[in-house]
């Protein structure tokens, strides 16, 4: 095991960020939130990720008000419905 791997271990084992060293929060594995929110961004712009649209595949994030999103999903079903009615024609 390398001495970095060993490093990270043990401020993990002591309820520690393995990058920062600042305690973390509850519920976080083994970054606190801001090391951890960094790393997810950057994952997001490695990968070229776009943010999450209703009507894209995907569950949509955590925290989204729910009233929000039934209005965008009752405006999209309107829209189909006046699609599916233009090919009756």
């Amino acid at each position: 095991m390398s001495r970095q791997t060993e490093y990270q271990r043990r401020k993990i084992e002591a309820g520690l960020c393995e990058i920062c060293g600042k305690a973390r929060e509850e519920g976080q594995a083994r970054r606190c939130k801001a090391c951890a929110e960094r790393y997810r961004q950057g994952k997001r712009d490695r990968r070229g990720s776009e943010p999450w649209q209703p009507g894209n595949r995907g569950r949509p994030p955590k925290g989204r008000e729910p009233e929000a999103l039934a209005r965008k999903i009752e405006v999209m079903l309107s829209k189909l419905e006046g699609m599916e009615k233009g090919r009756r024609r």
